[in-house]
């Protein structure tokens, strides 16, 4: 099955005291690692938002968190291919409109099968005037991820795969 499971090859990881050595230093390590370790990216996020005026419960986050590193160090995650269902990237996709002169935020998961490889939670980069522009924006920003992964995909699957993109937009 597919999932989080211990990865058998040497792996180097930062150590515990390099990421404890200072504080403005943590969420770059951190952050790398999330970007292997989806289990990890929300407690990156979240300690890099706190990196101008960190408190001692950001510190404990901190240390709970290289603890976890530690102990889970050798985990990777595994994609196991299902035969029988179609090869496909599924996108979902919504969008919330800011209101007028704010900017809007999107967010999605893009699935490779039945199996949820990215998401991303982002501040558009334009104001959107309406609900259905801020959609658009959306739409057009996950695609692009989508399209991203295709291209890296490729080499692996050996062919294009088709794109899926579903959204609740009635706009």
């Amino acid at each position: 099955p597919s999932g989080l499971h211990r990865w058998n090859s040497s792996y180097q990881c930062y150590s515990i005291h390099r990421v404890l050595a200072s504080m403005p230093a943590v969420p770059d390590p951190f952050q790398w690692i999330a970007l292997m370790r989806s289990d990890l990216q929300f407690t990156a996020k979240e300690l890099a938002r706190k990196l101008s005026t960190p408190t001692n419960v950001d510190w404990s986050r901190l240390k709970k968190a290289a603890r976890y590193l530690k102990k889970t160090r050798n985990w990777s995650l595994t994609l196991h291919h299902n035969s029988e269902a179609p090869m496909s990237i599924i996108v979902y996709c919504d969008a919330s409109w800011s209101g007028p002169g704010g900017k809007s935020t999107t967010g999605f998961a893009i699935w490779l099968q039945d199996v949820l490889i990215h998401t991303a939670s982002k501040t558009q980069a334009v104001i959107a005037l309406s609900v259905g522009e801020a959609e658009l924006c959306g739409n057009n920003s996950a695609t692009a991820d989508a399209m991203f992964l295709r291209y890296l995909l490729w080499p692996i699957v050996g062919f294009d795969l088709p794109i899926q993109v579903w959204t609740d937009s009635s706009t």
